[in-house]
């Protein structure tokens, strides 16, 4: 059975904003760039965007009555599900810039961070100086 004009508007709403003009002819160039309408894309877009806040939202309410040891016990409880690998593939390399001038106080503070990842004995680091 077909969707009457009637019943089809019924399911729709029309919002009329006012953009500056500029903001306009932004926004008709992507929906040209992207092949589609002008509606469309202002559609897609505030979809999009309505998403990013929501889901904001969403982790601000997830994490204001945790602590920093709360999230981060979380945190090791996920990654412990996590199947071990022995060695690390090549891709999977931090790779850090080589300098044989790092001063002191740059090496405390590599070996720092280092150190702390011994938390989860799970977690390993393969830096490559390249």
């Amino acid at each position: 059975m077909a969707v009457s004009k009637l019943e089809s508007a019924e399911k729709t709403s029309v919002l009329t904003i006012r953009v500056p003009h500029e903001l306009k002819e932004r926004i008709e160039f992507m929906a040209e760039q992207q092949g589609v309408s002008i509606n469309q894309f202002a559609l897609y877009a505030f979809t999009k965007q309505l998403s990013e806040i929501e889901n904001s939202e969403y982790y601000r309410q997830f994490i204001k009555n945790k602590t920093r040891q709360d999230l981060l016990a979380g945190f090791d409880k996920a990654m412990g599900k996590v199947k071990f690998r022995a060695q690390n593939e090549d891709w999977d390399a931090l790779k850090v810039a080589d300098s044989t001038s790092d001063s002191p106080e740059e090496q405390q503070r590599i070996q720092k961070v280092l150190g702390d990842s011994k938390r989860n004995p799970n977690v390993t680091f393969n830096i490559k100086r390249t």
